[in-house]
């Protein structure tokens, strides 16, 4: 009696299992649905133009998760300006190098990936 009661246990679960993992539509959900609209906007690229002294300018293609400091290497790369010289501003913001430009930028101009346009300074 033991043995036949764990093998309709058994059974049971088999069934159980079944119907749960067959009753699921694992194909309604989209892989748009699943990503965080958040974390959406943080991977979202933006044009930058830079604004350098001497009436330069460069534009760049960059993820707004980005950091400030990964956006003066950028322009120490091209016009040799040092990073720890750099100020950037930003709507007369300053950035700061720990945070990214998503933690400057409106939500709004992240998610219709606008260009917008950062000021580079060098410090005396």
């Amino acid at each position: 009696a033991v043995v036949s009661s764990q093998s309709t246990w058994g059974s049971s679960l088999f069934f159980l299992f079944f119907m749960d993992s067959h009753s699921l539509d694992f194909g309604r959900i989209t892989s748009d649905e699943r990503v965080n609209p958040e974390e959406q906007a943080l991977s979202e690229e933006l044009q930058i133009v830079f604004v350098l002294p001497e009436t330069r300018s460069s534009v760049r293609r960059v993820p707004s998760a980005q950091t400030v400091l990964y956006l003066k290497y950028l322009v120490e790369s091209d016009y040799r300006v040092p990073v720890d010289e750099q100020t950037m501003l930003y709507n007369g913001e300053e950035l700061m190098d720990p945070l990214s430009i998503a933690d400057f930028v409106d939500e709004s101009v992240l998610t219709s990936g606008a260009t917008i346009t950062i000021d580079v300074r060098r410090r005396v």
